[in-house]
């Protein structure tokens, strides 16, 4: 049975993360909004190639083929296009055969207001002030640095995440207080007289939650299989 929307883990990635749109993105700037509309419009047929967002959304997406009856996860595209100029955005959502079939397209407005709307548990940019604008809105958020991508998809299809805790998982009072005092120890005997109480949050907790169903899921495909197993050794 399917998740329902409020538990699954849907993340929202800007089409300037998902597609390389660097030279598009030169035609907006230098020669305005009207020669940008045109040159979407003229191309919309021509394939976007990938951006560097896309060999993590790819994996992602593939924890629905493993999961195939929850469909555990989604992915939520926001851009800054019309619609008029998103049909290319579009176009390459079906070309690169990403099952993503809910987006916003908010005609040059920032799209950090559309998180909650569709439930987004992270949403991820190349755009700085977009991803400044969600934080400070108290929507989790982090921007993918532009990089050279290099992306066997067939060879390993693996997702691997990391999350670094000073900031991230918790607050980062201690690392500031250690930059501060440049004193580990007593950094860590304030930490240690405070273990009995919470550690402040900060806005992703929501997304390891979320990420945390995932255990369950594996744990309970693993004894389905078991299962399987000695029942067809006892027939």
């Amino acid at each position: 049975m399917p998740y329902p929307i409020e538990r699954k883990l849907v993340v929202g990635v800007s089409s300037n993360a998902l597609f390389n749109l660097e030279f598009e993105d030169k035609i907006f700037k230098e020669e305005g909004v009207d020669k940008y509309r045109n040159y979407q419009i003229e191309n919309s047929k021509k394939v976007l190639e990938p951006g560097v967002a896309m060999p993590f959304i790819r994996r992602f997406l593939n924890i629905n083929k493993v999961y195939n009856e929850e469909i555990p996860v989604e992915v939520v595209l926001l851009s800054k296009n019309s619609p008029e100029t998103g049909i290319r955005i579009l176009n390459a959502v079906r070309t690169h055969n990403l099952d993503i079939s809910r987006g916003a397209f908010t005609s040059g407005k920032s799209p950090f207001s559309y998180i909650p709307t569709y439930n987004i548990s992270l949403f991820l940019s190349t755009d700085s002030e977009d991803v400044i604008n969600a934080i400070n809105a108290s929507y989790p958020a982090g921007r993918i640095i532009k990089t050279n991508i290099y992306d066997e998809v067939d060879d390993d299809m693996e997702l691997r995440i990391a999350f670094d805790f000073d900031g991230v998982i918790a607050d980062d009072n201690s690392e500031k207080k250690s930059s501060q005092r440049m004193d580990l120890i007593s950094v860590f005997n304030t930490n240690k007289s405070k273990l009995a109480y919470l550690t402040t949050r900060v806005h992703l907790p929501i997304s390891l939650q979320k990420f945390h169903f995932f255990n369950g899921l594996r744990r309970k495909k693993s004894k389905t299989i078991i299962h399987i197993k000695r029942y067809l050794e006892l027939q």
